[in-house]
């Protein structure tokens, strides 16, 4: 199989920006991008693009992948099929499409439909840790018919971290969603926590005077739990709909529907600690209610 020459990123946040860089040091490869935010001089979007000469901006979606040998797709959740649709009539045969975004196995099976049904060969992508600071070598599970065809020229792309899921899409996004439940479950806690410590003054210090040394390791501060400029990226929202296919829902009110976005993380985003209702099952779930004592 001919070596991968010609990408293309359709996003160009962090992520886009940060693979854009390591992908650069491989100097037989030429590089495009799409973005939204390309239309805006002074959105972020644009300053990463202007701090990677080596890669080449387009206005449109079409004409960023109509070379393309691999399309890597790094947008927002809300975007996800959005992102994948734009570009199916321009995407050449057999072409390559890594899907990095953190959605439903539903979404993730709905977008392999419209980049197979358009000639591509669509990989599910699960990214199991933040960008940095592994950047290009961080975690990540492939899933799909052509997962394991990529895996090793994903590897010889500098994709050191990326490891076979399954032959099914869905699996892989599904190990990350429920993984990040429980993550999501320990973040809300240990806000709680600060939050009620800082009520009674005793500030954060307080976690290390409780517990024996080496006990403690904690994974962010407070300040990374509760802005949702740090760790709730745009398209949070779509926790709800990834849960939704386990026939499992959590919300700020015990009504589904009600506008509010979902997950234990949201809670902590929307305001930790302001009495809102703690997650309960889905009510047409058919199973029993969960507090945040229990979790």
């Amino acid at each position: 199989m001919r070596p991968i020459q010609r990408i293309c990123l359709l996003g160009y946040g962090e992520v886009g920006r940060t693979l854009a860089e390591d992908l650069g040091k491989l100097s037989r490869l030429q590089l495009t991008a799409f973005d939204l935010l390309f239309a805006e001089k002074e959105s972020s979007a644009s300053k990463n693009l202007l701090a990677c000469p080596h890669v080449v901006g387009y206005q449109q979606a079409q004409e960023a992948v109509v070379e393309a040998q691999l399309v890597i797709s790094a947008v927002t959740a809300a975007q996800d099929l959005r992102a994948a649709q734009s570009i199916t009539e321009a995407l050449p045969k057999d072409c390559w499409f890594l899907d990095l975004n953190s959605v439903a196995p539903e979404t993730k099976r709905h977008a392999a439909q419209l980049i197979e049904g358009a000639g591509g060969r669509y990989v599910e992508v699960a990214v199991m840790s933040p960008i940095h600071p592994l950047r290009s070598k961080s975690p990540m599970l492939l899933g799909g018919p052509h997962a394991l065809t990529f895996y090793e020229m994903g590897q010889a792309l500098g994709f050191a971290g990326m490891s076979f899921c399954d032959a099914n899409i869905g699996k892989a996004s599904a190990t990350k969603m429920c993984r990040s439940v429980m993550i999501k479950g320990l973040e809300a806690l240990i806000s709680e926590s600060l939050l009620s410590a800082r009520h009674y003054g005793r500030g954060a210090g307080f976690a290390q005077q409780s517990l024996p040394d080496g006990e403690l390791a904690a994974p962010c501060t407070l300040h990374d739990l509760t802005d949702p400029g740090t760790r709730c990226p745009p398209g949070r929202g779509d926790a709800r709909g990834r849960l939704d296919g386990a026939g499992c829902w959590f919300g700020p009110t015990n009504e589904p529907g009600n506008g509010g976005e979902a997950g234990l993380g949201s809670q902590v985003c929307q305001g930790a600690g302001t009495g809102q209702a703690a997650p309960t099952a889905r009510p047409d779930a058919g199973s029993a209610s969960l507090s945040s004592r229990e979790i």
